[in-house]
């Protein structure tokens, strides 16, 4: 009788086995996996590129508000001096002309002319004939008040009208010549009779001679508007530097994620609303340190001997690993700037950075299969493409000429980046100290 113990014996086997395959072993091959499998763009970046798309929006909305305020200001001041100047000249115009004085002649007064030509005593009426009348009027002209009409006291001129149709002078005429005659003749009586004559005259009250009208001046127009603005941008900030452009120059200090930057800044004004920047920006990374070459593989999801070409046989186990870098850029910006009054401006900037050099300073320990410990460090030059990031910010200055001070934030994202980071984009604050040479107000 044949039996299938045989069979019965090995099916047994076989179903008592169990796989050995535990959680733990998932978890290590999904860190396998992530260590060396290459992240996506959108796994790297999706989160970032979501950050800058609305914070680019947030600084758009915002600079467009504070523009558009701006020029509602200055607006409103307009129409505010448009109005004080029409209820200017609505007062001018209400306001009656004044009325014109009536003036009145009050007073002759005598002037004689010295003798020439033909003597009195040959032809006394011819000669009076042939100049009118021996004394010329002299029209004093004055207002007419009670002062000046008291003043027209004494006896009536005498006028060419008093001598007859026949050519006869009359006695007082005569009279009057044969003194002056008498005088002409006589010099030492002539110069006592003009001095007599000069004290006469000054004894005499003048004010009705000199009676001034009152002149008005005419009223002043204000400024207009344009002529304001005109006279406010040609104000100078430095008079002392003849720059057609302003240009700003000083330092300033930017952190960001992991970096802290020292640099010097060079600015120019284009125009009213542009400017272009530039200068040169040394940037240090902060150390950072991995505890054991596991570590560094799980955060940075790379190998570290790979990595960095280390020598060392697999038996070395390699723990302590320090690493620090600097970079030497050119930043160049391009921004848009706007008025908020009272010396207050926003900026938004669009830009890059040229990269000069890139060096990496790196240490770590090591234990060798003696359990003899030992220390090894390497630096090199990491390299690096010259044009590498794109840098979004958006900030505020505030100016007391000369002095401009300018705080803003910023976006940037690498599109290559040191090993040992693992973030591509950050964000930073950038604070900026400068001094503006020339030109005119912005």
């Amino acid at each position: 009788m044949k039996t299938n113990h045989f069979e019965d014996t090995l099916r047994r086997k076989l179903e008592s086995i169990e796989p050995r395959f535990q959680e733990q072993d998932w978890e290590r091959m999904q860190q396998h996996m992530q260590a060396h499998t290459p992240p996506t763009f959108w796994q790297s970046y999706g989160s970032w590129v979501g950050y800058a798309a609305s914070l680019l929006i947030v600084g758009a909305l915002a600079g467009v508000f504070l523009h558009q305020r701006s020029q509602n200001d200055a607006l409103r001041q307009e129409l505010a001096t448009l109005r004080e100047q029409v209820s200017q000249q609505q007062s001018l115009a209400a306001t009656p002309p004044p009325k014109p004085d009536t003036v009145y002649i009050v007073e002759k007064q005598l002037v004689y002319q010295p003798s020439v030509g033909t003597s009195y005593r040959q032809n006394p009426a011819q000669k009076y004939l042939a100049e009118g009348a021996l004394p010329s009027a002299e029209v004093l002209v004055a207002q007419s008040t009670p002062e000046a009409d008291a003043l027209t006291t004494g006896p009536p001129p005498v006028s060419g009208a008093e001598i007859t149709d026949s050519g006869q002078v009359s006695p007082a005429q005569r009279q009057a010549l044969i003194d002056l005659e008498e005088l002409a003749y006589q010099p030492e009586l002539l110069a006592s009779s003009t001095d007599l004559d000069r004290a006469f005259r000054k004894r005499q009250p003048r004010a009705s001679a000199h009676v001034k009208v009152p002149s008005q001046s005419l009223p002043t127009q204000p400024e207009s508007t344009q002529q304001l603005a005109s006279s406010k941008k040609g104000k100078r900030l430095l008079p002392f530097f003849n720059l057609k452009v302003p240009l700003r120059v000083g330092g300033g200090q930017q952190w960001e994620d992991r970096y802290r930057a020292t640099s010097l800044f060079a600015e120019v004004l284009v125009g009213k609303h542009f400017g272009i920047n530039t200068g040169v920006s040394w940037q240090k990374l902060e150390q950072k340190k991995f505890f054991t070459e596991k570590v560094f593989r799980d955060q940075m999801f790379m190998d570290f001997r790979k990595a960095h070409a280390v020598a060392l046989p697999s038996t070395f186990e390699i723990f302590n690993i320090n690493t620090r870098a600097t970079l030497l850029q050119v930043p160049l910006n391009v921004t848009y700037r706007g008025d908020m009054g009272n010396d207050f401006s926003f900026f938004t900037g669009l830009g890059t950075a040229i990269n000069l050099q890139a060096r990496q300073n790196l240490t770590f320990d090591y234990r060798q299969p003696t359990q003899e410990y030992a220390e090894q460090q390497r630096r090199f030059k990491e390299p690096m493409p010259a044009l590498n990031n794109v840098l979004v910010s958006a900030g505020v200055e505030k100016r007391w000429a000369p002095i401009v001070v300018q705080v803003d934030s910023y976006l940037n994202t690498q599109i290559r980046t040191f090993p040992f980071l693992n973030d591509r984009s950050s964000l930073g604050l950038r604070v900026k100290l400068l001094y503006e040479f020339g030109g005119n107000k912005i």
